[in-house]
């Protein structure tokens, strides 16, 4: 079983925005070269869940509750950058907007929005 897993890398961080960079793998892709979508999907619900970070603090029990995502153009190289906004952050939820690109920033690859619900405070 292979097990080429790679890891996402913070680049830059704001209250509320982050950029995450990922290196790609065999494991990340498809056929003809291409990023695969699940690929895409992780690393947009990996950099909201950071930006939940950027926000509230560390906050391990910050769950996705719901991840909608469209595939914009073939994404084909080998890193994957997100740029995570925050859209709102309340004190249930946060929406965060994520765009993926590959090496042109300026014709995304995909876009995300993520919601997270917030643990109680009990």
């Amino acid at each position: 079983m292979e097990t080429d897993f790679t890891i996402p890398k913070l680049t830059r961080a704001l209250p509320g925005e982050v950029w995450i960079e990922m290196s790609l793998g065999p494991l990340n892709i498809r056929p003809g070269g291409f990023i695969s979508g699940p690929t895409q999907m992780a690393l947009a619900d990996h950099a909201g869940y950071v930006a939940v970070f950027t926000l509230k603090g560390v906050t391990p029990m910050a769950l996705t509750s719901n991840l909608n995502i469209d595939f914009l153009r073939p994404a084909q190289g080998e890193t994957l950058t997100a740029h995570c906004k925050t859209l709102k952050m309340g004190r249930k939820l946060g929406v965060f907007s994520v765009t993926m690109y590959t090496s042109d920033e300026t014709k995304p690859v995909s876009h995300a929005i993520v919601t997270y619900v917030m643990p109680d405070k009990n």
